[in-house]
């Protein structure tokens, strides 16, 4: 009898398990039967059970040309006498005591290269749960499993079957995946669209994106192509957090976050407020672009977190019982927002976000939109593909300050400006509509303390100075003028001695007299 030591890899829809096993492994069999206490071999076909030394030659159980095992004699397995085992029968009986679940699993995993659903990484053991969504996206989430539970399920020898691996990582690529990066698990998913063959393409043949696109970026389409590119070709690339805002419901911005869904599948996770305020943070840590609808990032700590998302490099993992562990991270953001103005707060320096106000839809709504757009996919990437390679090295975000420099970025940072910031702006502007013969106001954080909170006892003159300086960004310097708050005025003359010298702030009058 030929043993067949190779693992061959079948599909279970051409044969299933038991007969897989029943037609290819009855020598595997004898073998796995040599390992049960007291059995032996009794010739090249057949076995005994050894009580005494007069069973070693004996011929108790042998094994028939098709392949099955017939008790001839009594024996001490107690198999019944002249009735045929497949060899399936005596997995199931003798490997793993009648349960038959366990068997099936065993020959899948041992002999047929099929993967079980269950791996182990590091010390834990988990549960890898596969499924499709509504667009036969697949979908899988890592659940802690207890070894027990495997055993009981699969049998003991099972745990020997599981696939191993040192640590779990986030290695993205979009066309050439490798699900196990250095012994790790790749928590990045395969990318599961490919592109036409015709390379000719053009966006009359993906119409729906090409709209929904053009409609989202407006005067900035070249960017937003742009960005697709740099997520399909460069997935490890930061980009600006992309904020679409529009008071108005159905303007497009979340068809657009379902078109990152649909092209991206698994590596995209839809969020909301309290995603991010959640303990464990495996729904966002191991993805690639995380789409946040109907945001209102009102505390100070859910802005700042955003921020660090948006640029940090490495991630500690959080998932429920699993051992936590740290891996790069490559995540891109997409808010979405019907507040325009206060949906997060922007610093004046910041340069991480690129704000677009969504204009409403206009004509007639295509309610089967999202179908469309996945038929388009393979001819949008073949698209993507035809265009030069984005060149990187102009900012660490693609994208220049200037680039990203719309009206609906600095509507966002004049309202995200503290009460104390806007209040000094109003009152200088009105000082200055009252004095346009001052080129330059000159003045002291006491000065503007004076002047115009003298009685405002929450406005204290520390917080007054950080106020001029980390957020009006104004700079002291050394001046001789000759009245705080005054200025220097073209046509009044004053001697040197008459003249103050300290360090203070300087602001132009933008009134001033031509």
């Amino acid at each position: 009898m030929t043993k067949n030591k190779e693992k061959t890899v079948v599909s279970t829809s051409q044969i299933n398990p038991v007969d897989y096993f029943n037609k290819n492994h009855a020598h595997d069999m004898f073998e796995m039967m040599l390992q049960v206490k007291n059995v032996r071999p009794s010739g090249i076909d057949s076995l005994t059970y050894v009580e005494n030394h007069t069973d070693e030659s004996k011929r108790m159980i042998v094994i028939q040309p098709d392949g099955h095992f017939v008790a001839e004699m009594d024996n001490g397995l107690k198999l019944p006498l002249n009735t045929p085992y497949s060899p399936f029968q005596m997995l199931q009986k003798f490997l793993f005591k009648n349960n038959f679940i366990a068997a099936m699993n065993h020959v899948m995993m041992k002999f047929m290269g099929i993967d079980n659903d269950y791996i182990r990484v590091g010390v834990d053991y988990c549960k890898v749960i596969q499924s499709r969504d509504g667009w036969d996206i697949k979908r899988k989430k890592i659940i802690a499993w207890n070894k027990t539970t495997i055993v009981d399920d699969l049998g003991k020898g099972a745990i020997y079957d599981i696939n191993k691996y040192d640590s779990f990582i986030i290695e993205p690529n979009n066309k050439d995946y490798q699900p196990v990066v250095y012994g790790m698990y790749n928590m990045y998913a395969d990318f599961v669209h490919k592109p036409t063959t015709d390379p000719n393409q053009t966006p009359k043949q993906f119409p729906w994106i090409e709209q929904l696109i053009r409609h989202i970026f407006g005067e900035q389409y070249e960017m937003g192509i742009t960005y697709f590119k740099v997520l399909y070709d460069h997935p490890k690339q930061i980009l600006p957090v992309l904020c679409l805002v529009s008071e108005e419901n159905q303007t497009g911005k979340s068809t657009f976050g379902e078109l990152l869904a649909i092209l991206f599948g698994d590596n995209t996770v839809l969020a909301n407020n309290h995603t991010l305020s959640s303990g464990f943070n495996s729904a966002y840590a191991t993805k690639n672009i995380m789409v946040i609808e109907e945001a209102l990032f009102e505390k100070k700590q859910d802005a700042e977190k955003i921020k660090s998302l948006a640029t940090q490099k490495t991630i500690n993992v959080n998932t429920k019982n699993v051992t936590e562990y740290t891996s790069p991270f490559y995540m891109k953001i997409v808010i979405n927002s019907n507040n325009e103005d206060k949906f997060v707060n922007i610093s004046e320096s910041d340069i991480r976000y690129w704000v677009r106000k969504i204009p409403s839809l206009e004509g007639k709504g295509n309610h089967n939109i999202l179908n469309d757009m996945l038929s388009e996919i393979p001819s949008f990437l073949a698209y993507l593909n035809s265009l030069e390679d984005v060149d990187l090295s102009k900012s660490r975000m693609v994208f220049t300050d200037d680039q990203l420099g719309t009206v609906a970025l600095e509507k966002v940072k004049k309202e995200s400006r503290s009460g104390l910031h806007k209040d000094i702006l109003i009152y200088l502007d009105e000082h200055c509509q009252k004095n346009p013969e001052v080129d330059v106001f000159y003045f002291k954080e006491t000065d503007i303390k004076d002047l115009f909170f003298k009685n405002d006892s929450r406005r204290e003159v520390n917080y007054i100075k950080k106020v001029l300086e980390n957020e009006l960004k104004l700079k002291k310097e050394t001046k001789r003028f000759n009245h705080i708050m005054q200025g220097q005025r073209r046509d009044y003359t004053v001697s040197i001695a008459q003249k103050q010298q300290s360090r203070v702030y300087t602001f132009p009058n933008p009134y001033q007299n031509n």
